[in-house]
């Protein structure tokens, strides 16, 4: 949703400054000049991004999945750019970017880049990994979809007749899920990813992620406290 958000605003810069030409300060200008360079680069980018993505979806290809981890990659590393993160933290701290688009796309881009900054392989791959890995988990079941039900029919029988000793039990069914779960999992540096959140100023990195996605974290468990406290009691009975 954040990524949409980004590419929407980063559509409507040319029809901004084509219909509306505000008297901008120093600072103002330093950014919309580096949105002119960011756009060129950030926009076919992310086309390619979303496109490889979709393609991966549909068709659970190897070399379309290569490609979405390819561009995906690409993008991340483009705002793990140091140097350039800084100067959108000078500019946001200033306070001088008050014209209101300019404003907003600061505060968008400059969240992508304060979420990146630090990225490595092993924090860039698992976004890309787990979709892939679920993908091709679906595949295989919709290739044996007669396998699946029968093996989920003898699940059954076994559990009405409450006959542990059978192998096909409903413990045997979980397994195709454990085998995803696995197939999806990678090693991610998380100590990294909190020491990185540490330095920004955040207790650790998830709370980072949801500030940053302009999520505030209390409200967040507040929403699934109410949902635990409306919810566990019916489902008890």
């Amino acid at each position: 949703m954040k990524t949409l958000t980004l590419l929407l605003c980063i559509l409507l810069i040319p029809i901004h400054q084509a219909i509306a030409a505000p008297k901008l300060n120093a600072a103002e200008q330093e950014f919309q000049a580096f949105l002119t360079r960011y756009i060129a680069v950030v926009q076919p980018l992310m086309i390619k991004d979303n496109v490889a993505s979709w393609d991966a979806a549909a068709s659970g290809k190897a070399s379309d999945y290569a490609a979405e981890e390819k561009y995906e990659t690409a993008y991340k590393q483009f705002h793990a750019n140091r140097a350039t993160f800084a100067q959108l933290k000078r500019l946001k701290a200033s306070g001088q970017v008050r014209e209101p688009l300019l404003a907003r796309q600061l505060t968008l881009i400059y969240n992508h880049y304060a979420l990146n900054t630090d990225s490595s392989e092993k924090k860039l791959r698992p976004r890309s990994l787990c979709p892939r890995a679920s993908n091709s988990f679906l595949t295989r079941i919709a290739a044996s979809t007669r396998e699946s039900r029968r093996r989920t029919t003898t699940c059954r029988r076994a559990a009405d007749r409450k006959d542990s000793t059978k192998t096909a039990s409903p413990h045997g069914c979980a397994e195709v899920g454990r085998r995803n779960g696995r197939a999806a999992a990678h090693p991610v540096d998380r100590h990294a990813q909190s020491r990185a959140a540490r330095e920004m100023g955040y207790k650790n990195f998830y709370e980072m992620s949801l500030r940053l996605d302009e999520q505030e974290p209390q409200e967040v468990f507040r929403i699934f406290d109410e949902l635990a406290a409306r919810t566990d009691a019916p489902s008890a009975r």
